[in-house]
């Protein structure tokens, strides 16, 4: 597109310009129309016309020619380009659907499953970062997970980066969201939640606690049992006592001391 300009004292502007799309049988006639018209404005050439070129993303490349009094270009400017521009029925939306955890731990390494909208395994990344009340980015890190933990392209299983501050004392709430890192695309953000660690992780001490309240409960059943008998009422150490008597209660032989059992050849008779 070839556009003369006399006033440059404002923005130069396209109008109605849009983006042809080429199928991939017609790139190579598309290229060679270029070498044509010598439309190449790096200088590379067109050796690349052979290989495998990505349809779905093109960059907009805009160039002066600077002609002097007569009419003649005497001056190139350098060739500025636009950011990329992809096709949005290649490249549909991010969406996050459901996560199955919403908290983790503040030193992170919590293994996430994260089920999305088609994305593509080689171009996708989880982004976990916190705002401050001006909406200024304080704090970004990147879930764990490879390609092969892309499941058919709509689930990710991943693991959580530690928090920038794993001596926190209460929980803090950050957000997560999906990023596509060749055109910088995000999904919605979900919120995500850092808890302090806990100190006790395995409830022992919870457990104990159990443990003690059961047998004062005991205890005190069965205190109140032996007093209603007249045993030795709510006293440990006298119950332990009744039980251990009644359990070595032993009747002597007095002929066990003998050695020889009371039936013999002798007796048998």
């Amino acid at each position: 597109c070839t556009l003369r300009v006399k006033d440059v004292s404002e923005k130069i502007s396209f109008p109605q310009i849009g983006i042809q799309c080429a199928k991939k049988k017609d790139v190579e006639a598309a290229l060679k129309l270029r070498k044509e018209i010598n439309v190449d404005p790096f200088q590379t050439g067109f050796e690349h016309a052979q290989s495998n070129i990505d349809l779905n993303v093109v960059r907009l490349c805009f160039q002066v020619f600077l002609p002097n009094e007569q009419g003649k270009v005497t001056r190139v400017v350098p060739p500025v380009v636009s950011q990329s521009i992809h096709d949005k029925k290649s490249s549909k939306d991010l969406v996050i659907c459901r996560v199955d955890k919403s908290s983790g731990k503040a030193r992170g390494g919590d293994e996430i499953f994260l089920l999305c909208d088609k994305v593509n395994k080689e171009d996708i990344k989880i982004k976990f970062f916190e705002e401050d009340t001006q909406g200024i980015n304080v704090w970004e890190d990147f879930g764990d997970f490879g390609q092969g933990d892309v499941h058919r392209q709509y689930a990710i299983v991943f693991r959580t980066p530690p928090y920038h501050s794993q001596e926190i004392t209460r929980p803090v709430e950050v957000s997560l969201q999906l990023l596509r890192p060749s055109d910088g695309e995000t999904s919605e953000m979900i919120p995500f939640t850092y808890m302090p660690d806990d100190p006790d992780p395995d409830r022992i001490a919870e457990k104990r606690k159990r443990k003690a309240q059961r047998l004062v409960e005991f205890w005190n059943i069965a205190g109140n049992s032996d007093y209603k008998r007249g045993g030795t009422g709510a006293s440990v150490r006298g119950r332990l006592s009744s039980m251990l008597k009644g359990v070595r209660r032993i009747k002597t032989d007095p002929d066990a001391s003998q050695g020889m059992p009371q039936y013999s050849m002798d007796n048998i008779g």
